[in-house]
């Protein structure tokens, strides 16, 4: 058995080389943008699951309100809400 001297120099540049001539692909692009539509359509598929009038959410008009409803209840209004009254207070 042969013993080898390796600097962490030495293994740090075999390992960038190996990492290297690895052909570059975009599967991980692909994948993550079908995860994060995925994700984005979530709410709106909760928010129509659990609607009563789901036959009158075909119109177009109807589902425009849907989608502006899912901010509605949001922490992000209450904050700006509360931000716009301290200000001009």
């Amino acid at each position: 058995m042969k013993k080898v001297e390796l600097t962490g120099i030495d293994i740090g540049w075999t390992i960038i080389e190996k990492v290297d001539n690895i052909p570059e692909s975009s599967d991980y692009i692909l994948i993550g943008l079908i995860l994060s539509l995925i994700i984005g359509f979530v709410p709106v598929v909760f928010k129509i699951y659990h609607t009563k009038d789901f036959y009158n959410l075909l119109s177009l008009e109807a589902l425009v309100n849907l989608v502006l409803s899912l901010n509605a209840d949001s922490w992000r209004s209450v904050l700006f809400a509360n931000h716009t009254v301290l200000v001009t207070y």
